[in-house]
């Protein structure tokens, strides 16, 4: 086991030095043809110095492209793509083949043996994606798999070798024949796109395009931690950073238009310049904004509820018609209904995205609404959804602020919106009720109406990662009002909230 893997890193670091150094040497050559070329805004000379090199590019590119393959983090469309500008959309393919082919045996060499655990060499995120494969391929025929592979985004060409390798199943004439085949449909499409390139008159777009496509996949590679980065520090300071980019994106739209690709290219440079002036200097600079404005802690978030704002209304607006177009949302309500003032809203808990089933349909009626106080922990967020009436409240036990609160939205004539099962539904149907809402609706002695809402945990449930599309119905209805909430007991009332309160979609899916 050791010894392989010192084999590993030996040849890994020995291909390494050699391609680096080639690399070196050809970027360096490769100096004076680019200026040229921009100057003469023509290719010719950059095609010209690569066929000088003569057969040596070509063994250049198939080294390269095995080097990619066998590294498993390196993307081996990039070499492709070179290989399709530099030596035609034919021969850059034959390159690039050629190239898979060696790196898919030196694979086969190194990682075919009865020892499972031979990927531990492998860098974390290949090992995880490895592990899917491993586990996902018992599942799968051999052969229909392992060219499946080839096809599923982000599984690079690499894992997928090592994934047929390890199948005691194939024989080195098979695995050699499905680890190539597999590489087909995507080295010819990247070969051909290199060749399309080398079209002036294209050039500047393809530039572009490639650029910007490179940055995009940057993104979605670092997503959660950019998602995470943005969420926690100055709007206004993310708003300003990000200015200069789209003007830049502007720029390079115009430079390709007018076909000026060496004001293009100094424009992209800037754009990366800013890029790591941004990353050096992101976090002073986002300390000033922070200084500068008021900060608002926990306690003012439990302790000032406020009326919906405008933003309420410019949020129904924008989702309204996402949501009832994806969900096929069907609304059901009594035509003797009437909300009045003050009122308080209950809705069941079964998926994500219930209170926009529940409040879209009453609009323009705007709730304040309770909310668990986790949301809350995030500054941006718990400032969003104070701006839109929410207020905080601790789940399964007393809180004073809340109750304080939920009496300021009865006394000031509003609707105040809760989901009494006080947590988001598991699995499909009703959770339990928290006794002390009926205790609370009897001393409001407010209209109480429900938005019974049916289907919502297929379309967006607590352990889903994604939402799909479904069909909702949300009925709508009144069930207490002022003079019968004073002829009612507690537990009466309790009883009442139970039954309306009732649901299970699996039996509604029926």
């Amino acid at each position: 086991m050791n010894k392989i893997k010192t084999g590993k890193k030996i040849f890994i670091c020995l291909f390494a030095i050699i391609f680096l150094a080639v690399l070196i040497y050809i970027g360096i050559d490769l100096i004076e043809p680019i200026k040229e070329a921009l100057k003469e805004k023509s290719l010719e000379p950059v095609e010209n110095k690569f066929n000088n090199y003569g057969i040596w590019k070509y063994l250049f590119l198939i080294i390269s492209q095995a080097f990619f393959l066998i590294t498993t983090i390196l993307p081996n469309q990039i070499i492709q793509i070179i290989a399709g500008f530099t030596c035609g959309a034919l021969n850059g393919f034959i390159c690039s083949i050629l190239g898979i082919f060696i790196g898919n045996v030196i694979i086969y060499l190194l990682f075919h043996n009865k020892n499972n655990n031979i990927n531990d060499s492998l860098p974390e995120k290949e090992k995880i994606q490895l592990q899917n494969v491993n586990s996902a391929s018992d599942k799968a025929k051999s052969s229909i798999f392992i060219l499946s592979l080839y096809f599923v985004p982000g599984v690079p060409y690499g894992v997928a070798a090592i994934a047929a390798a390890n199948n005691k199943k194939v024989g080195f004439l098979k695995y050699i024949l499905l680890t190539t085949l597999g590489a087909v449909p995507a080295t010819v499409l990247c070969t051909i796109f290199g060749n399309f390139a080398i079209n002036e008159h294209f050039l500047p777009f393809t530039i572009l395009l490639s650029f910007y496509c490179l940055l995009i996949v940057i993104c979605l590679s670092f997503k959660k931690k950019l998602l995470n980065h943005l969420s926690n520090r100055s709007i206004r300071a993310t708003v300003l950073w990000s200015i200069p980019v789209f003007i830049s994106t502007g720029i390079s739209i115009y430079f390709s238009i007018v076909d000026n690709i060496k004001a293009l290219f100094i424009n992209i440079a800037c754009l990366i310049a800013y890029l790591l002036i941004y990353a050096m200097f992101n976090k002073p600079v986002s300390k000033l904004f922070e200084r500068s404005r008021k900060k608002f802690n926990m306690n003012y978030f439990q302790n000032n509820v406020q009326k919906p704002s405008k933003l309420y209304s410019f949020l129904y607006y924008l989702i309204k018609p996402l949501i009832m177009h994806k969900f096929n949302v069907e609304i059901n309500k009594e035509e003797s209904f009437e909300l009045h003032k003050p009122a308080i809203v209950l809705f069941n808990h079964p998926s994500k995205v219930d209170f926009f089933y529940s409040f879209i349909p009453l609009y323009p009626n705007k709730m304040n609404t309770v909310v668990a106080y986790y949301y809350f922990c995030n500054y941006h967020l718990g400032r969003l959804l104070n701006k839109v009436g929410c207020f905080p409240k601790y789940l399964y036990q007393p809180d004073v602020s809340a109750m304080k609160n939920i009496i300021r939205v009865i006394k000031n004539d509003g609707y105040l919106a809760l989901a009494p099962e006080g947590r988001l539904s598991a699995y499909g149907s009703l959770e339990k009720i928290i006794p002390s809402t009926a205790k609370l609706i009897k001393k409001m002695g407010v209209q109480v109406v429900i938005t019974r809402i049916n289907g919502g945990y297929f379309s967006a449930p607590k352990w889903a990662k994604t939402m799909r599309k479904g069909k909702v119905t949300v009925e709508i209805k009144e069930i207490f009002n002022e003079e019968s909430l004073k002829n009612l007991s507690i537990e009466e009332v309790y009883n009442i909230l139970k039954k309306e309160c009732e649901y299970d979609d699996f039996k509604w899916q029926e």
